[in-house]
């Protein structure tokens, strides 16, 4: 006798189909009858194992019910022919009375439940009816369970993170999928290694290789960012977590959770660099309005850029009216020596080659495949180079020169460059021709009109302000001069904005007076500034740079960032 079982779902029943298979049509009639007496259970019947086997082929059932002694083959027969032929389904078994050796073999052989027959009637099919049920329980309990394993193996196989488990002697014994796209390894390749492998600097692994040791935290979860290899060879930082498992009150192994920060750290090293760099204009413009002699304040200008950031910085004064070529240099030293034999021996660099040729900025990405004759290759090692002429009124009079990690070089420091090569050729063209202040002057505002130009056209959202005074000049206003398109379209302006009061950018006066006060602050002191907004408009988030060039002027630029922790407002909100 079969009885099989589907469990599913229409319109919030449960149905539930079974197959009963025994040789005695009464037995079959009755226990169909009685089976069928729950509304949620269907009962197909058949006289024996054979023709059970036929509508199997093409037919699911929930439970498989059978007799033992039937002909053709008994109940433990077809019970192994189901299972090599790979029907899973539950199986309960009917045994006479007194056949213990058939109960131990269907034990052996993994039947869910045996029933013996004999008896009363009613009561035996009450038993089948509990058997039934259980097996519906223990199948669905398996189901879930391998559905929910399954759906576990995929969430981990799919995080962003890297999830990977270390025991006690630092052998990796699992590392999910993500890092193939976070170190370029597959998993076969890093489970079995020592975890230290990984590490660029080992030493930072012991949380992970001494797993004995104690953790500074009761729990024993630790947390750190370390450095480690990609399959390239190149470096990522992860932002590592972990916890120590413990059996029987001993550490066993560590679960452990990473997440790449590279970019992150990136960019947080460019943001840095860059107010480092902007920082260096206030320096620049002070030593500008001080300084008189023209190679004093080239010399000044180089070791500003380099204690502000980049690693090395030289510039040159083109020969002219008999002089020969002045060079200085800052972060070279000695290897400088041949560059400056080289110039005053009338054979200029590939760089200035290229600036003399109209070039409006020379970036090196490679200088060692470019020139490899330079004497500057490997000062520094691997670094990008970037030359700019020194001009004015399209006449090139001179270069100046810095090397800083490729990494580290954007549309915003090529701005800042930019900046600085301007204020410098303004400064040292009029020194090196002796013209008068007054001239000097008017060129700063000439420098002023450039920037406010060059700041507006920029690819960033970006606006230029201006601190304007009362008629009687006890009181003082600032005004949008200019703003970019990209800072309009980002904030929700329909249109220019020149002439607006700063305050009113703000999506409240709160957030208004405080931005106020920011830009009033850097223009006073000249000192950059940051502070966090976001877009009333998209809702993006930003970093504003704020840096003033001049004594009533600023610059502000906006650089996207992922998160702003307590952002002003500011734009228009978005009308649906």
């Amino acid at each position: 006798m079969v009885v099989v079982g589907i469990l599913s779902i229409y319109n919030g029943w449960k149905s539930m189909e079974l197959l009963y298979v025994d040789d005695e049509p009464a037995l079959l009639e009755l226990g169909k009858e009685f089976l069928e007496l729950e509304p949620d259970v269907i009962v197909t019947i058949q006289p024996g194992p054979l023709e059970a086997l036929a509508i199997l082929s093409h037919k699911h059932f929930d439970i498989i019910i059978s007799d033992y002694m039937m002909p053709d083959m008994n109940g433990l027969e077809f019970f192994k022919r189901l299972r090599r032929t790979g029907i899973t389904t539950p199986f309960i078994l009917f045994t006479g009375k007194g056949r213990e050796d058939v109960v131990i073999d269907a034990m052996r052989l993994g039947v869910d439940f045996y029933i013996k027959k004999g008896g009363d009637v009613m009561s035996q099919f009450a038993e089948l009816n509990n058997a039934i049920r259980q097996c519906t329980a223990r199948k669905e309990a398996e189901e879930s369970l391998e559905y929910n394993a399954r759906r576990f193996r995929i969430m981990i196989e799919n995080q962003s993170e890297l999830i990977a488990l270390v025991n006690t002697d630092a052998t990796i014994t699992y590392i999910s999928g993500s890092v193939k796209r976070i170190l370029g390894y597959e998993p076969e390749e890093i489970i079995g290694q020592n975890a230290s492998t990984l590490f660029s600097d080992p030493s930072q692994s012991r949380p992970l290789t001494e797993i004995g040791q104690p953790i500074s935290s009761q729990d024993g979860s630790f947390k750190m960012e370390a450095e480690v290899r990609h399959h390239d060879g190149s470096k990522r930082y992860l932002d590592i977590s972990g916890r120590v498992l413990t059996k029987n009150g001993e550490p066993s192994e560590i679960i452990v959770n990473a997440y790449d920060v590279t970019g992150r750290k990136q960019d947080q090293r460019r943001i840095n660099h860059l107010i480092s760099v902007l920082k260096a204009i206030r320096l620049v413009n002070k030593r500008i309005n001080s300084e008189t002699e023209p190679m004093a304040l080239l010399k000044s200008v180089c070791d500003i850029a380099v204690d502000r950031g980049y690693s090395t910085a030289w510039a040159v004064i083109f020969e002219e009216r008999g002089n020969p070529a002045r060079l200085v240099e800052s972060g070279i030293g000695e290897p400088f020596d041949e560059v400056r034999a080289n110039f005053v021996a009338g054979h200029c660099l590939a760089c200035t080659e290229k600036v003399l040729s109209g070039m409006d900025i020379f970036v090196n990405e490679n200088p060692l495949e470019t020139c490899p004759s330079c004497p500057l290759n490997g000062f520094p090692f691997d670094h990008l180079h970037v030359a700019k002429p020194l001009t004015v009124g399209g006449h090139i009079f001179g270069q100046l020169s810095v090397t800083l990690p490729n990494e580290l070089f954007s549309p915003e420091e090529q701005s800042v460059l930019d900046e600085i090569a301007e204020d410098l050729s303004f400064a040292l063209y009029h020194l090196i021709q002796g013209q008068e202040k007054e001239e000097y002057q008017l060129s700063m505002v000439k420098m002023k009109m450039m920037f406010h130009e060059r700041f507006s056209q920029m690819r960033r959202p970006t606006f230029v302000v201006e601190q304007e005074a009362s008629k009687d000049g006890t009181e003082h206003r600032l005004i949008v001069k200019d703003s970019s398109d990209v800072f309009l379209d980002a904030m929700g302006f329909d249109g220019a904005i020149a002439g607006m009061e700063v305050g009113a950018l703000a999506e409240n006066v709160s957030d208004g007076a405080e931005l106020v006060k920011v830009i009033e602050d850097v223009v006073r002191s000249k000192i950059p500034q940051s502070v966090a907004v976001r877009s009333a408009h998209t809702e993006a988030d930003f970093i504003a740079f704020i840096f003033a060039p001049g004594t009533d002027y600023a610059g502000v630029m906006l650089i996207p960032t992922a998160k702003a922790e307590s952002p002003l407002r500011i734009g228009r909100r978005l009308i649906e």
